[in-house]
């Protein structure tokens, strides 16, 4: 595939725009944008990339996932050149050769890194950048909102199945409210292929939760109502330094687990405070 890659440091030259990826927002000034689908956003530039990821959603993805990439501050998806060339695609014909949308307060960004160890995958990154960021431009994604993204309910669940999804949910939950709300969280497969959750905390922060945060996954995969679904959490941990990076993965609950969560639904829940 022959992949251009828009190196985030970088200060690419403003493309010419379609008239299409441009928001109508003359008559909008501190009015509520409204989305295709009924939403309602407040930020223009919000309603900028989101009208912007509308045209990626025909892309059939495969079994590839979009996540919110906490250590580079994009959206991210890993996926087979093909489908990568398919949102190449859409996106140079909106965004023009720079891959690159200028804002008021932002621009935004697509970079491309291709797989060293795998020469048919690429990652593919798109999200805000800029010297300023205003503050509502900052989301938030954590272990419980991943999870609903990612693990579903379904109509044939055992109920002891029912009962282990409500468990795990609420344990997610606490652990957000444990660590005080001030971590992200993204889904990652390369440790593990059907993916599990991972985040990276400060030490000084996991050095004042890490009791509380393993007594509750210990108290979780002793739970009766766990053992009987065939459910155990796989949660590990190393020291970084300055922060520790934690891994959670729920095994036992394969049907269950959503292998193509789409860029809208990843959107919606990162900006959930924005969007309405």
């Amino acid at each position: 595939m022959n992949i251009k890659k828009t190196a985030s440091g970088n200060s690419p030259s403003i493309p010419k725009l379609s008239n299409s990826t441009r928001p109508d927002v003359s008559s909008a000034t501190g009015a509520k944008l409204k989305t295709s689908d009924g939403k309602n956003i407040a930020s223009s530039e919000l309603f900028a990339f989101r009208s912007l990821l509308e045209k990626l959603v025909c892309v059939n993805q495969e079994d590839s996932t979009w996540t919110w990439d906490h250590e580079n501050g994009l959206f991210l998806i890993q996926a087979q050149n093909n489908v990568i060339e398919q949102y190449i695609g859409i996106l140079t014909r909106e965004l023009g050769e720079a891959l690159c949308l200028p804002l008021e307060c932002a621009a935004i960004i697509v970079d491309l890194r291709p797989w060293k160890s795998d020469a048919d995958k690429t990652s593919m990154r798109i999200g805000f950048e800029g010297n300023h960021i205003p503050d509502e431009l900052y989301g938030h994604t954590g272990l419980e909102n991943l999870v609903n993204l990612h693990f579903i309910s379904r109509p044939d669940d055992s109920p002891d199945i029912t009962k282990a999804l409500t468990l795990f949910r609420s344990l997610c939950a606490k652990i957000d409210v444990t660590l005080e709300n001030k971590c992200e969280w993204m889904w990652e497969k390369h440790w593990k292929a059907d993916g599990l959750a991972f985040a990276v905390v400060k030490t000084y922060l996991w050095s004042d939760k890490s009791a509380v945060v393993e007594g509750e996954i210990e108290r979780f995969n002793n739970a009766l109502e766990i053992q009987n679904a065939g459910l155990l959490i796989d949660f590990s941990k190393y020291n970084r330094g300055s922060s520790f990076n934690l891994r959670i993965a729920l095994n036992g609950l394969k049907n269950n687990l959503r292998k193509d969560t789409r860029i809208l639904d990843v959107f919606d829940t990162h900006f959930s405070g924005s969007i309405y």
